[in-house]
């Protein structure tokens, strides 16, 4: 959301990407291809991959 312009407070970013951790699981997706729970660390995983890019 920041990404976007959008200011979003930790804890309602810490709680979207719980609930797409649970959406994920429950559409199907395999575990390896889950994203984790934690928002700190999905960002840190997003800046590893972009600078790979």
């Amino acid at each position: 959301m920041k990404n976007l312009g959008l200011h979003v407070e930790h804890e309602d970013a810490q709680d979207f990407m719980c609930a797409w951790h649970y959406v994920n699981h429950y559409l199907g997706t395999p575990e390896k291809w889950l994203m984790p729970k934690d928002v700190d660390l999905v960002d840190r995983l997003w800046r590893i991959e972009r600078e790979k890019e």
